[in-house]
């Protein structure tokens, strides 16, 4: 059986996941982590899974508003790359964000967010989601911007 899109969010602009979104803003990168998962606990770009016949837009935005708390408008986002991943394609958007100052503290399903200072410190971090690693790596060399 397919699977649906997913989606991831990047800060600076923002990039997503065909159903999730990479969120990287001049304030800061947020990165979540989950609590309920096993070791290793990983960094990631915000995003998840589309829920039934969502757009990679329409996850992105329900992914950026649960995970961060932000509302945003979906034709707001530009997609920057799209990969496919066999059973699932990933998109990945560029979004302008005007702050971070109400950013959520803990996500919709307790999840631990931290803004981190930019793009460069996220590369560094030894706890980053490795499939995130060559996005984040990608958008510190320019290649997105």
């Amino acid at each position: 059986m397919e699977e649906g899109p997913s989606c991831i969010i990047y800060n600076y602009g923002l990039i997503t996941r065909s159903g999730g979104t990479y969120n990287f803003f001049g304030g800061g990168v947020p990165l979540i982590r989950d609590p309920k998962k096993p070791a290793p606990r990983y960094w990631k770009l915000p995003g998840g899974r589309s829920e039934g016949k969502e757009t990679p837009e329409e996850c992105a935005t329900r992914e950026i508003y649960e995970e961060l708390g932000l509302e945003i408008d979906p034709d707001d986002l530009k997609v920057l790359e799209q990969q496919d991943r066999g059973n699932h394609t990933l998109t990945f958007f560029r979004l302008q964000l005007p702050s971070l100052q109400s950013i959520k503290t803990v996500g919709d399903e307790q999840e631990e967010i931290n803004i981190f200072k930019n793009l460069k410190e996220v590369a560094t971090l030894p706890d980053l989601f490795p499939n995130h690693r060559s996005v984040v790596q990608k958008a510190t060399l320019g290649h997105y911007f």
